[in-house]
Order: structure tokens, then C-alpha cells, then sequence
């Protein structure tokens, strides 16, 4: 029955998630072969993301493709580049929410993405450029003048 302010009231039904190792066969055969030839397929740097994805499934991110690899805010950088491993490059992951905070917060969980860093090297556009170097194997065709 309607209310007053125009609004029905449903019963709300929670919905199951499958479980990890389903969600990763699933990525396996039905996502990471078409997601593999795009990524394959373009010839400029990729960033493959999910949103909210375990670790097992980041694994599979890692082993189908792309230049860098996308942690959502929900994965501490430090941990996520353990997963996905040394050599590959990461992008992320400040809580975009901080954004609307005081500017101390702010401040506080960038210094914190950038600690968990670690001192390795990365790329914040368009800083790279006017450094001339760059993480992604096939980055921009920018070079440093000599």
C-alpha cells in the first residue's frame, strides 16, 4: 500500500554472492579471455580494474593483462602490489569519499597511499612527463628534452 509520501514499502531480499573460488572460475572463463585481447590489442597503456575484487581474483587481474593493474580504495597499495607482484605497476587508491573531508584528512590518506609506496617508482600525470620517464613499457611517446 502506497504512504503518504508517495513511496511504496517492499520487502527487500539480500542477495547471495557465489563464493570466491566460483566468482574466480567464472573471471577465468567467461571475462579473461575477451578482457586478454583487448588489452593485447591496443598499443596504448592499459589499466586493468574491478571494482571490489579479492585476492584471488586480483591474482587473475594480474595474469590476463595490462600495463597496471587497478586497486580500488578497499585494497591498501602496499598489500595489492604484493599480489599482483613487484614488476607490475598498480593504480590506486585513495578512499574517494576522503576528498570531500577537511583538508588534513586529505592530506593524511594521500601521505598514506604514498607511504605504503614504499619509495617505488610511479606516475602521477602529468608529473612524469616533464621528467621524461615513465613506469608503463608503452607509455607516451614524450622524452625529456637533451
Amino acid at each position: 500500500m502506497g504512504k503518504p509520501t508517495g513511496f511504496m514499502e517492499f520487502a527487500r531480499v539480500a542477495e547471495d554472492y557465489a563464493p570466491v573460488a566460483e566468482r574466480v572460475q567464472d573471471y577465468r572463463e567467461f571475462v579473461a579471455p575477451y578482457s586478454r585481447r583487448i588489452l593485447e590489442a591496443v598499443e596504448v597503456p592499459t589499466i586493468h580494474f574491478g571494482t571490489g575484487v579479492s585476492t584471488p581474483l586480483l591474482e587473475e587481474l594480474a595474469r590476463t593483462g595490462g600495463d597496471a593493474i587497478g586497486l580500488d580504495w578497499r585494497t591498501p597499495l602496499d598489500a595489492g602490489w604484493l599480489v599482483v607482484g613487484a614488476g607490475k605497476a598498480v593504480q590506486g587508491n585513495l578512499e574517494p569519499a576522503a576528498l570531500l573531508g577537511p583538508w588534513e584528512r586529505v592530506e593524511q590518506a594521500a601521505l598514506d597511499v604514498l607511504a605504503r609506496a614504499g619509495g617505488r617508482p610511479g606516475q602521477v600525470p602529468p608529473r612524469h612527463r616533464r621528467q621524461g620517464t615513465c613506469v608503463y613499457p608503452r607509455c607516451c611517446p614524450y622524452r625529456a628534452p637533451q
